[in-house]
């Protein structure tokens, strides 16, 4: 992040995050010469607020960011499962997923399900699980997902 500070004589630039002076010491920060700051890994799920504040003998400004970190998803139920279907009743599949959850796709032979009289995808932006309704079975499938989206496969 750059601190955009300017003056003259040059200020002297140093941060804070979370009202904690971060210098080059505390690992996974870096404040470089022109007063840039560097974070190179932060917390997961964290909200983070970062201070800059320039001084000369002029005075001193300072300007605060906010900062929400994410994590990727990770679907919870790994491997392949079977799910049995009747002919002519609807099926339900779920996608249960943990973290940081944008959108979830669904794939039939790595082709994208889009809704559908048959397919209806039930899913709440940012929760899971993921819900893909087939309305009528009109054959048999499995159902397998692998670490980050569910296939369906014709058997």
């Amino acid at each position: 992040m750059k601190c955009g500070a300017r003056g003259f004589p040059p200020p002297d630039i140093i941060w804070t995050l979370n009202g904690i002076l971060i210098s080059n010491a505390k690992k996974g920060y870096f404040v470089a010469e022109d007063g840039t700051l560097f974070v190179e890994k932060a917390e997961h799920q964290a909200r983070l607020i970062f201070k800059c504040t320039a001084k000369n003998s002029a005075g001193s400004d300072e300007k605060e960011y906010t900062v929400k970190t994410i994590s990727p998803p990770v679907v919870t139920k790994k491997g392949f499962k079977t799910i049995n279907a009747t002919e002519g009743d609807p099926s339900l599949l779920l996608c249960e997923i943990e973290g940081d959850i944008p959108e979830i796709y669904w794939y039939k032979y790595a082709a994208y399900f889009s809704e559908s009289s048959e397919y209806t995808v039930l899913f709440t932006r940012g929760r899971s699980p993921s819900e893909l309704l087939i309305h009528e079975e009109r054959f048999k499938y499995s159902g397998h997902q692998t670490n980050t989206l569910y296939q369906l496969a014709e058997v």
